[in-house]
């Protein structure tokens, strides 16, 4: 899938997942899609992206962490909550 949107000329391309979802779907080992954003959901409630981050599938850094879920937003939906440094 990775190599497919690269060569469709997707520009921004990210993966969102957390340690024990990569692990579970591609071995903890592998590093193929570390060129790539890293949309990271731990709900820690920390809107940050060092508090409880540790690397994983060859990423040293968070481009989004997704810190909590399910709030009540104005317009009656729950809603997740992101932090972008």
């Amino acid at each position: 899938m990775i190599n497919g949107a690269k060569a469709y000329g997707v520009k921004s391309l990210g993966i969102y997942t957390n340690y024990n979802s990569w692990a579970a779907i591609v071995g903890p080992n592998w590093t193929g899609g570390s060129d790539l954003l890293l949309w990271w959901p731990r709900w820690n409630g920390n809107a940050d992206v060092t508090t409880g981050w540790s690397p994983f599938g060859g990423w040293t850094k968070v481009a989004i962490h997704q810190y909590s879920g399910d709030v009540n937003s104005q317009c009656a939906l729950d809603i997740d909550q992101d932090y972008k440094p």
